[in-house]
Formats: structure tokens, C-alpha cells, sequence
């Protein structure tokens, strides 16, 4: 609780505890990615555009997004900067785990 016995997880609808959760559920299916699915995202982790990962890549834009759909079905995570996480995650080798 802070300021007056607020609780910010109440007003935000944010914890901390759920969110780790959903980044270490989805990086238990990180191996379940193409090489170029995790490539892509990887660079959403970096904090890239479809149309910069396009670019990069060489691929059509729709391709992009075909694969980000297709990420997101995997990990089971609708959320483009929770993908970024857990890209981040995954470059680090970072995976928070049960006690963090």
C-alpha cells in the first residue's frame, strides 16, 4: 500500500506476481517459435516497427504481421509489449523464475 493506504495494483490493475507469471508461461513455449519467429521477435524486443522488421528481414510487411499473429498464438500473449519482454527475456537469458 502506498500514499494514505492506496493500493496501486488495485487502481492500475497491474501485479507484478500475474505479470511474471504470464512472462515465464510464455517463455516455457519459447521453443515451440520458428528461428524466424523468435528472430521477429526479437527485434519487437528491440523496438522495432513491422515496417522496420520488414525492411530488415526483406520480407513484406504482411509477412510480419502473419508472424507476430503467429507468436502470439504460441505464447499464448495478445500483448505486443508483453512480446517484448519476453523477447528481451529470452536475448538475456533472463527467464524471472518461481521465486523472483
Amino acid at each position: 500500500m502506498e500514499r494514505g493506504g492506496e493500493d496501486p495494483e488495485a487502481e492500475t490493475g497491474f501485479s507484478k506476481d500475474r505479470t511474471l507469471r504470464r512472462v515465464r508461461d510464455a517463455a516455457l513455449r519459447i521453443e515451440a517459435l520458428t528461428a524466424r519467429q523468435r528472430e521477429v521477435l526479437h527485434l519487437i524486443a528491440a523496438g522495432e516497427s513491422n515496417a522496420q522488421i520488414a525492411r530488415g528481414l526483406e520480407i513484406a510487411q504482411a509477412t510480419v504481421e502473419n508472424h507476430i499473429k503467429e507468436v502470439k498464438a504460441r505464447l499464448r500473449e495478445g500483448s505486443r509489449p508483453m512480446l517484448a519482454v519476453i523477447g528481451y527475456l529470452d536475448l538475456t537469458e533472463a527467464v524471472p523464475g518461481p521465486d523472483d
